[in-house]
Order: C-alpha cells, then structure tokens, then sequence
C-alpha cells in the first residue's frame, strides 16, 4: 500500500485494484510468497491502523471539511469558468487531491465538492458579465425581460400564480429566442425587428469577452439568463 498511495492517489479497495505484478514484486522483497495477500483483510481494523500510518510517514490526510471547500473554490476560480463539464472538473479534483496529498473523500462528497465548484464557477462569470454591463444595460434588458402590466397588478395574485408569471417575463426575450423558420417575407420581417430590439439593448463591447461561446451550451440557469 505504501506504493500503491502515491501511485494511484488513494488507498486500494481490495485485492482487485493490485497489479499481479506489484504483489508479486513486494513479496519477493519481503521474501514472502505473493499468495500471502489472500490473508489480508481490506475491511478490517488492521488496514485503518496500516492506512494511518502510511498517511503520517507519507505526508498525506484525509479530505477534511477546509480541504473540500479549499478545493471547490480553488476550482471554481481556475477551471470551472472555462469548463463545465462534471466529469473534467472530478478528473481535476482527483489530480490537485494526489498533488497536495489527500486522500480522495467518498464519491457522494466527489460529487458534492464538483457540483460546488461548478456553481462557484457559474456565479463569477454571471458576477463578471453582470460588472461589466452596467446598470443603464442591466435596466434595459430588465424592461425588454418585464412582464407586461407587472406594476399595477397584484402582489399576492403574482405570487399564487409564479408559473404563469414566469412565463409571461420570458416576454420579448422568448420572442427573440425563437427559431426564425421557414424563410419567407413574414420571417425576415420578425428576424429585423429581433436584430432592432437587440441593438436596442446597446450593450458594451466585450461584455463576453474571455468567456468561451461553448460555454453557454452546459451553463446552469443563471448564466443562460445572463447570455
């Protein structure tokens, strides 16, 4: 195992995770036969003793609650506003985990530190898109989104029906939004009035600037409002 560590970056499950070849090296240096191994128990108290020590001779730890968020908001600030893929941002957590020495946390807490990071990511670039608009542009596209009639209506009466509401403030945006279909005079007419509303907006140069066009294809809600 104590190869197996910084080999793989975690410690081995069971029997199955060791290369014959590795078994079969040790026991020759240890003079040993390599069918010793069957009698070792992977469950039992002997390998958290065994796993303990390696961790204090070899310099590594177990993921601990500062070490996940460390690593979340390390993600989110390096890779998770240029990638959104959950499997690359795991393949990265794994890597800076063996880099810095810790032992990989269990899949559910993998799982919960990528999600972290990605929604860390998510909210930089709406926070980065969202300074460099300025108020006058965020006014404006917040009247081309504005459900109509919004201000004299009735606060309770919007509250019992939030799905109608939010579907009436897709408004003009949803207008946009849509596939121009078949050409024909009647679409070309639509598709200029979209391209009028939207150079309405006047929105800065370089609003996207750094942030890849793929990255609105896997962003989460709040960026896709924001594109």
């Amino acid at each position: 195992m104590a190869r197996y560590l910084p080999w793989r970056g975690r410690f081995p499950r069971g029997r199955s995770d060791l290369p014959d070849e590795m078994v079969e090296f040790v026991a020759r240096q240890v003079k040993v036969s390599a069918a010793d191994i069957a009698f070792y128990d992977f469950g039992g108290r002997t390998i958290k003793g065994d796993r303990r020590e390696l961790r204090e001779a070899l310099g590594w730890r177990p993921c601990g609650v500062p070490d996940a968020e460390k690593l979340a908001t390390s993600l989110a600030e390096d890779l998770c506003t240029k990638e959104r893929r959950p499997e690359q941002v795991r393949v990265e957590l794994l890597s800076r985990c063996r880099a810095d020495k810790i032992e990989p946390p269990t899949a559910l807490r993998i799982d919960t530190i990528v999600r972290s990071a990605l929604h860390q990511g998510e909210q930089l670039l709406i926070a980065r898109v969202q300074a460099r608009s300025g108020p006058e542009a965020r006014q404006r596209i917040l009247a081309l989104v504005a459900r109509p009639g919004s201000g004299d209506g009735d606060a309770s009466g919007e509250q019992a029906d939030r799905e109608e509401v939010e579907d009436e403030a897709a408004g003009v945006l949803g207008q946009i939004k849509q596939a121009p279909g078949d050409v024909s005079l009647n679409s070309m007419l639509t598709e200029i009035s979209k391209l009028d509303l939207t150079r309405g907006l006047q929105l800065p140069d370089g609003l996207f600037a750094g942030i890849s066009p793929k990255i609105e294809g896997v962003a989460g809600p709040g960026l896709r409002r924001v594109a």
